[in-house]
């Protein structure tokens, strides 16, 4: 718990320090998104849907439906999972979270996700995403959308640094991230 409250406390600091528009974020590799997320899986965007409540405590968000193609993680209760984002547009109701990832009708996706109290969030918000691409030769690849993210990490000191430019996790073969999915697995703490 006390690491939680180190880097909120950090990423809230870096937000000064760091462009507006964006989120900061800490850079999770797979291996460690993997052993923080209480689910990974392998899905397809059915509908993506945005509702708006008055008075709601998420008075815009978005509603996701996935078919699920593969649990990697964790346990889906059944074939058709839901998620529920804060922000959307619809109309004239509209409201923006630098960072959350957005879900399109019909592609395939490997999500990373945390409980929390309000339900599920992606893990590190849009690194908690990638989205698989079939390339013309029929390989399979899988990348993550870091719009409106800012990264930090640890430099050697321990210090948190910006983290310029995209990173070899970004973007890379399915069958690469599925197989760095099995090492966060198999690391201490990997099973929740």
């Amino acid at each position: 718990m006390r690491w939680a409250v180190t880097v909120s406390m950090a990423v809230l600091v870096l937000a000064v320090a760091f462009p507006t528009g964006a989120t900061t974020v800490l850079k999770l590799p797979v291996e460690d998104m993997t052993r923080r997320a209480d689910l990974v899986m392998r899905a397809q965007v059915g509908s993506v849907d945005v509702r708006v409540e008055q008075g709601g405590v998420r008075p815009v968000a978005t509603v996701v439906t996935f078919r699920v193609l593969a649990v990697l993680k964790g346990q889906a209760t059944s074939p058709i999972f839901r998620l529920e984002l804060p922000g959307g547009h619809v109309g004239t109701a509209s409201s923006f979270i630098p960072g959350m990832p957005s879900f399109r009708e019909g592609e395939e996706v490997v999500l990373f996700l945390q409980r929390t109290p309000g339900g599920f969030i992606p893990a590190g918000l849009s690194q908690g995403k990638y989205r698989v691409r079939r390339e013309s030769s029929g390989l399979a690849r899988a990348a993550r959308e870091t719009i409106n993210v800012s990264r930090v990490a640890h430099d050697v000191t321990g210090k948190l640094v910006h983290v310029e430019g995209p990173d070899p996790e970004d973007d890379l073969p399915l069958d690469d991230l599925l197989k760095a999915v099995g090492r966060g697995l198999l690391r201490k703490g990997g099973a929740r």
